[in-house]
């Protein structure tokens, strides 16, 4: 455990303490939540909102984990696989950029050109899994909350919807409806359908979110082909295409007003499903004036001056060290001349 926790502080994160926890399950999404065991039961989900006045969500299991500081600057970092394949570069257990395929997939999302002055941008991937236990489901929504804390500026730039593909049946339209004009069951009410208004009035996480749309005049909908509903984003998925103990296909999309924390909240979340043993599809989204693929997984490279390297960190090291404590970093150093200052990164 203290040569983990000395490692991940090697990587720049702050490292506050390892502490025993109870996880809770929650009785309406199977959501394992975290409590100190010091502290009182969970009786609220911070997951979907649920919550049980009378009675505590039933004690799952404990466990010993290393706390850490979130960095925003590093949302690889926000999920158990970022950060052994950032520890496995710095232990020198594997060194390099690592790389990630996708298959071409046959899913089609089309836009509507009515949801583009209110969510403009939407990217999505499908992907095949072992069977979720309940340590991915809890690996998954922690990761999804933390990305839209970390890239999506709490929701407003990019939100993230993880469904269950076997309740969906594609293509798939986004687009947008106005707040009283549809109904659907939204997470944790599977006999309760209400209006986006009623969500952002009743819901909790609707309650929640309400500022990101309450002030337009109209919401954003994913459906499927036969008109069910994914989401309402950047509120709520619906209660039939939930994740749950034993989902092995997903479809996953992700919204919202900022282009780049979109694509980098996606290709994130791909490389978390490749490194948890996942094979990634893409999906075409369909555009009235364009068509585009994702998730876009290929290197992206920016040129380093060595010697400006050595100034700024202040420290004597040889090309050879330079590159191979980049290396160490996951990333790849090929010198753009063999004598000269640049490094392609």
């Amino acid at each position: 455990m203290s040569e983990i926790m000395e490692a991940i502080k090697q990587l720049g994160c702050d490292v506050e303490d390892s502490v025993d926890i109870n996880l809770y399950r929650c009785p309406s999404c199977d959501a394992l939540n975290d409590k100190l065991a010091s502290e009182d039961p969970v009786k609220k989900c911070g997951f979907c909102g649920h919550e049980e006045e009378e009675k505590e969500f039933e004690k799952f299991a404990s466990d010993s984990v290393i706390r850490i500081d979130l960095l925003a600057d590093r949302p690889d970092l926000f999920d158990v696989a970022g950060l052994c394949r950032a520890l496995k570069g710095y232990l020198e257990l594997e060194l390099g950029i690592p790389l990630f395929s996708c298959e071409a997939g046959d899913i089609r999302v089309t836009v509507d050109p009515s949801v583009l002055e209110i969510r403009p941008y939407i990217v999505c991937l499908s992907a095949e899994i072992p069977p979720m236990d309940y340590a991915v489901l809890l690996e998954l929504m922690k990761l999804q909350e933390n990305l839209h804390w970390g890239i999506g500026r709490d929701r407003k730039l990019a939100s993230i919807g993880i469904y269950d593909l076997d309740t969906v049946t594609p293509p798939i339209t986004y687009k947008s409806v106005i707040p009283t004009g549809f109904k659907f069951h939204p997470l944790t009410m599977p006999d309760t359908e209400m209006t986006p208004a009623q969500i952002l009035e009743s819901h909790p996480k609707g309650m929640a979110y309400a500022h990101l749309l309450e002030k337009l005049p109209r919401y954003p909908l994913l459906i499927d082909s036969r008109g069910l509903t994914l989401s309402m984003p950047p509120i709520i998925n619906s209660d039939e295409t939930r994740c749950k103990i034993g989902t092995s296909r997903l479809f996953i999309d992700v919204t919202g007003t900022g282009e780049h924390a979109v694509s980098d909240a996606l290709n994130i979340l791909a490389c978390t499903l490749s490194d948890m043993g996942g094979k990634l599809k893409t999906v075409t989204i369909d555009y009235s004036d364009r068509s585009l693929t994702t998730p876009e997984l290929s290197a992206r490279q920016i040129d380093v001056s060595f010697q400006g390297a050595v100034k700024w960190l202040g420290i004597d090291f040889t090309r050879d060290q330079f590159s191979h404590c980049v290396r160490k970093m996951r990333l790849n150093a090929l010198p753009v001349k063999k004598d000269d200052d640049t490094f392609s990164i």
